[in-house]
């Protein structure tokens, strides 16, 4: 089920309403409505701090685990922004844990409703807190890291602790199962974040690619961006480039001799980006041949 709400893209996977309907006709109503309740506060963390900074939200996906917010170019944000924003998340169901008892003594929740919505905010706030990518907890990690290390780019490990928590939880599952007690929910959260690691750890390096946009309309307001400079043998195939490039920064390849002893011309990032989106199998010098900036006269060869 899609909608769109302004801007905004809202997207239910299709097993949510078919399980809220089976829990809600077993007797789970309250469980069902306090697992709602609990999603869209710690959701509503996330938008209102991205709307703080101004940031548009793409899209907002609820999932049978959670949800997943959507931000354009989550790669221009700066570490402070990427901390703040997630941190927002686990902020308002930890606020959400203190507001129910209010709203139970003033009649507003029910006694069951409360204890439901209780539990349910908490789990989010603890599982959230856990630095493992695709949590709130690993972007967290990210911004911290981006404060404290800015040269460090702990992407990868965050990935890699992802994909442990959620073979953690499978594991977790089965020992439980092997002592007579089938506890699912584990087992689904579990495949879900080992998932969701996976296929982050996969996009890094095409994270610099979607960041173009958002790079062009900074330069439509005249802002000033830095600028990397890479250096690579013409041999070096050009996706591999990828992972070392930098969201927000303008980049010149500078194509090296095959001893790598001298430079032999420089490749604009533009050709670089045109290249690699209509063939990703070219090296660094097929680029070259076609779009390079001689560093001198001499016709070497690349």
């Amino acid at each position: 089920m899609r909608t769109r709400f302004g801007n905004t893209r809202l997207s239910v996977h299709p097993l949510l309403p078919i399980l809220w309907t089976v829990l809600f006709l077993a007797g789970h109503g309250s469980g069902v409505l306090s697992a709602v309740l609990a999603l869209c506060v710690h959701e509503s963390g996330h938008i209102l701090a991205a709307r703080c900074f101004r940031r548009q939200i793409e899209s907002v996906e609820i999932t049978p685990l959670g949800g997943i917010l959507s931000l354009r170019g989550p790669d221009t944000l700066s570490p402070a922004q990427t901390l703040l924003i997630a941190a927002a998340g686990p902020l308002f169901s930890f606020l959400g844990c203190l507001a129910a008892p209010i709203l139970y003594e003033k009649g507003i929740f029910s006694f069951m409703l409360t204890g439901a919505f209780i539990r349910n905010s908490a789990l989010l706030f603890l599982i959230n807190m856990l630095p493992a990518l695709p949590l709130d907890g690993g972007k967290m990690a990210q911004g911290i890291c981006g404060l404290l290390f800015p040269r460090v780019k702990p992407y990868r490990v965050l990935c890699i602790l992802g994909a442990a928590a959620g073979t953690a939880l499978c594991l977790a599952t089965l020992v439980f199962a092997f002592r007579g007690h089938l506890i699912l929910g584990p087992l689904f959260a579990g495949l879900y974040l080992f998932y969701s690691a996976s296929v982050e750890h996969r996009q890094e390096p095409f994270r610099y690619v979607t960041s173009l946009i958002d790079r062009r309309q900074k330069i439509d307001q005249d802002d000033v961006l830095p600028v990397q400079l890479l250096a690579a043998g013409g041999s070096v195939p050009a996706v591999k480039i990828l992972k070392s490039l930098s969201p927000g920064k303008y980049h010149l390849f500078l194509v090296l001799s095959p001893d790598g002893t001298k430079p032999i011309g420089f490749v604009e990032e533009s050709a670089y980006c045109d290249s690699i989106l209509s063939n990703k199998n070219q090296t660094l010098g097929e680029i070259g041949r076609s779009s390079l900036i001689k560093c001198n006269n001499k016709p070497d060869s690349i």
